[in-house]
């Protein structure tokens, strides 16, 4: 069964020779551990990675698709000795290119992989291994994967593995396909894959999701309740914005408020100083409009009030030599 899908999937490929199929995330070639991985790299490509983020300059993949599709990957570009991001990208940019070429339809997540996270560039290099083992035609090739390398920039960030071949010696040769000529199809004499580990133990780990059915349940409802929880963090993010919105909008109008305030304040003070200054004979009226300028709230009566109107007006005509009249002064 498996098989015959691999050869239904190479039948719908986009380019003579290249399986180009979609993998979901259900997908046992996501169920395929972390030790795998690596010794299926250090095999097919005489490396000595003990961990997984350090495929996460795309140097590796690079020389995976070289292994897989030679004279399709300019070697001499990729930068085994990346350090920085920039480098990292540019790396990617190889294997972008390379992709296109071959037609491949997988996005690569260069912002999430160059930050070299174990989770993203794990999914990754399973997704690289699976697209390997439906591509790879079972034909023996003498591939050196160590002169390869030398082609590119800062090798000796990479060494190989123990007992493997020195810079411009004869690598041991690695098993890829040949090279994809027009008008036919590779054939493929096996399924089996380019791995160092035991088939019982590649086989245990294929089929995981079918042997732990309880695991693929949990797997499902984890991924439900983060889709949940992203749709949540979605909502209060409109709120944040909707309220932010509405902040700046009373800011404004509180701005307005107190531009007014400040403009009556101004005409008021006028006032006041107005009828202080005022030397006319109807004192009364002077007076009781003083009143309500002082008035306050607690001030019911507004004999306090009155009050504070006639020591305005006493100091007003004490400053100008002028006593007040009796009339003006009575209550």
């Amino acid at each position: 069964g498996r098989q015959a899908g691999r050869q239904a999937a190479r039948a719908h490929g986009t380019m003579a020779g290249v399986v180009n199929r979609s993998v979901g995330m259900m997908d046992e070639a996501y169920f395929v551990g972390r030790k795998v991985i690596i010794d299926w790299l250090n095999e097919l490509l005489h490396l000595n990675l003990s961990k997984i983020e350090e495929t996460a300059s795309g140097a590796v993949a690079c020389q995976v698709m070289d292994c897989l599709f030679p004279g399709k990957v300019p070697m001499a570009k990729v930068n085994w000795g990346a350090k920085t991001d920039y480098e990292f990208v540019n790396n990617y940019k190889v294997l972008q290119s390379v992709f296109a070429k071959l037609k491949v339809d997988r996005a690569i997540e260069v912002d999430k992989l160059i930050r070299a996270r174990y989770q993203d560039n794990l999914e990754f290099m399973q997704w690289l291994k699976r697209f390997y083992d439906d591509n790879y035609s079972g034909v023996v090739e003498d591939y050196d994967a160590i002169e390869r390398r030398n082609r590119g920039k800062g090798v000796s960030q990479y060494p190989p593995a123990a007992g493997g071949a020195s810079a411009g010696a004869s690598a041991p040769a690695a098993r890829r396909p040949a090279a994809p000529r027009a008008g036919r199809t590779a054939p493929r004499a096996t399924a089996k894959a380019s791995s160092p580990v035991p088939a019982k133990e590649n086989d245990r780990a294929m089929n995981k999701p079918a042997a732990n059915p309880a695991a693929t349940k949990k797997v499902e409802s984890l991924n439900a309740d983060l889709e949940s929880a992203n749709k949540y963090n979605d909502e209060l993010s409109g709120q944040v914005q909707t309220l932010q919105a509405e902040v700046a909008e009373l800011k404004l109008q509180a701005d307005g408020f107190e531009k007014e305030r400040d403009f009556y304040f101004d005409k008021l003070r006028d006032v006041e100083v107005l009828l202080q200054n005022y030397r006319g004979g109807d004192r009364e009226i002077v007076r009781e409009v003083l009143k309500v300028l002082y008035a306050t709230e607690d001030d019911e009566n507004g004999e306090a009030a009155l009050a504070a109107a006639e020591a305005a007006l006493a100091e007003a005509d004490a400053d100008e030599g002028h006593e007040l009249e009796p009339a003006v002064l009575a209550e």
